[in-house]
């Protein structure tokens, strides 16, 4: 059960009946509260990977005619973005850190994760030194009900530019796409990235460009 060589000779060393049951009684206790601290934790676990499992199989589906690097216009509903700002260097790390306290933010208001309906993303703010970026970093949410104290931003239904990019963040900001469009921001989805993997040449990113209202 867990309970430690000391604790037990400790349990056997008592001198009285009550005391030995109330030394085991609080053995007992303790191990009760650990195992439920446990399955806290695997519980949260389970449900960030069943949210992860839910969103890849939704990619397949809207990804499977998509070839890398063609601009393809979409027609995409309205979506409200929960998010946290950074800016300064464009590095993998932030992404990592950000989105981990969104979820445990969630996690300690009891918000439930199946209200995520969208993999990793950011807002990029273009801006003319390349080692500086402005980055609204979050997830898409079903609806705002109870995240009240989040930082929000809705993007507009319409026509949206879009292109797949298969490779690392250095190369994703280097991509043509870019000098297509006057951009001011972008959108960008993480389908795969290091959230999942820690190979950066395998990364998977949607960037996606608003054009115009539906």
């Amino acid at each position: 059960m867990g309970i430690s060589l000391e604790d037990i000779s400790t349990f056997y060393n008592q001198n009285t009946l009550s005391n030995i049951f109330d030394h085991l009684s609080n053995l007992l206790a303790t191990q009760e509260t650990s195992i439920k601290n446990e399955i806290a934790l695997l519980s949260a676990k389970l449900k960030k990977i069943q949210m992860m499992k839910s969103h890849y199989a939704d990619i397949t589906a809207n990804l499977g005619g998509n070839d890398p690097e063609t601009i393809l216009i979409k027609e995409i509903p309205g979506r409200i973005i929960i998010y946290k700002e950074y800016n300064g260097e464009y590095t993998s790390s932030i992404f990592r850190e950000s989105y981990k306290m969104i979820l445990d933010r969630m996690q300690e208001q009891g918000l439930d994760f199946s209200n995520i309906c969208s993999p990793p993303l950011a807002i990029r703010t273009i801006s003319k030194n390349s080692q500086q970026v402005n980055l609204k970093i979050g997830y898409a949410i079903k609806s705002p009900l109870g995240f009240e104290d989040f930082q929000k931003i809705t993007l507009p239904a319409g026509h949206y530019a879009c292109v797949l990019h298969k490779g690392n963040y250095n190369s994703l900001r280097k991509i043509a796409f870019y000098e297509t469009f006057s951009l001011t921001s972008t959108l960008e989805i993480y389908y795969i990235s290091e959230v999942t993997t820690d190979i950066t040449n395998i990364f998977l990113t949607e960037v996606q460009i608003f054009i115009n209202n539906v």
